[in-house]
């Protein structure tokens, strides 16, 4: 099927990459690679059905989706030293959740498709009462057309509340920004960040699709054989994307964060890395170095 195993994993990888520490992705500043003397991995959930994407908030709570149609959260709670988790449900009868984000106010944004591969982007805003979290879902994206999704492979939200979504399939990155009227009604214009004939090429997603966002604003996209940095410019109140290339020469990166020092970090799947892209700026001139964890 069109969502098979390749699309959970880099969906999984996308995700957790990207999300580390709502919007900043500071944690990653920490990023460690696991070891043969590193400490036994700690299982948090069990009893699932093929989970895939995965985000975590500020507060350590994490969500991920769960392939048996549901979104589900794992909140801590630590006594005397010891942290446990308490499952509950963040949305369900979805058809086939993959991406997963979360912003600074936790609301949870989950990429769902369709059988026939129509996709749409939900965002689950979190309500509280009496000790109860319920969540209230609404519609950042769906749908055909231009602006249509049809295989998301990562998301990524600004502290602005804006979400980048990685189509896969189309070979486009959207920004969908969000606009609230006077009666508290908010719906998301579409733009195009980065699309097929930009660079002088195309936005080859087949290396994984995985996005990430800065704080300035700027874009981070897994290519097949790179990454790739858009830079907004507006100008007269229009924004369009300055392109460069961050990393060259990969294969098949799966995963792109970035801290608030504005290194990047890079999943490199088929050369079996991850990277650390510093950037040097000398003379106007912007250049990365590069740190490969061992």
């Amino acid at each position: 099927m069109w969502f098979g195993p390749v699309f959970r994993l880099v969906a999984a990888l996308a995700c957790a990459l990207a999300l580390i520490g709502v919007g900043s992705l500071a944690g990653m500043a920490h990023l460690s690679v696991a070891r043969a003397d590193t400490p036994p991995t700690r299982i948090i959930a069990t009893v699932l059905g093929n989970p895939t994407g995965v985000a975590v908030d500020a507060h350590g709570t994490i969500y991920f989706a769960d392939g048996s149609s549901r979104v589900l959260k794992e909140t801590p709670s630590t006594t005397n030293g010891v942290t446990t988790y308490t499952q509950s449900t963040v949305a369900s009868n979805l058809f086939h959740p993959g991406g997963v984000a979360v912003d600074a106010s936790s609301a949870v944004y989950i990429a769902d498709f369709d059988n026939s591969g129509i996709g749409q982007v939900l965002k689950e805003m979190p309500s509280s009462s009496n000790g109860t979290t319920t969540y209230i879902s609404s519609t950042v994206a769906s749908g055909l057309g231009v602006f249509g999704l049809s295989g998301v492979a990562g998301m990524a939200v600004d502290s602005s509340g804006s979400v980048y979504i990685a189509d896969y399939s189309k070979g486009q990155v959207l920004k969908e920004m969000p606009s609230t009227n006077a009666t508290g009604i908010t719906t998301y214009i579409p733009s195009i960040v980065a699309s097929l004939g930009t660079m002088g090429g195309a936005v080859d997603t087949s290396g994984g699709g995985a996005i990430a966002v800065d704080t300035s604003g700027a874009v981070y996209i897994t290519d097949a054989i790179q990454v790739r940095k858009e830079t907004p410019s507006t100008a007269d109140g229009i924004t369009t994307y300055i392109p460069s290339t961050i990393a060259s020469g990969l294969n098949n990166p799966h995963g792109v964060a970035v801290d608030t020092s504005g290194a990047v970090y890079i999943t490199d799947s088929g050369n079996n890395q991850v990277l650390k892209e510093t950037p040097s700026t000398t003379d106007a001139t912007t250049i990365h170095r590069r740190f490969k964890f061992e």
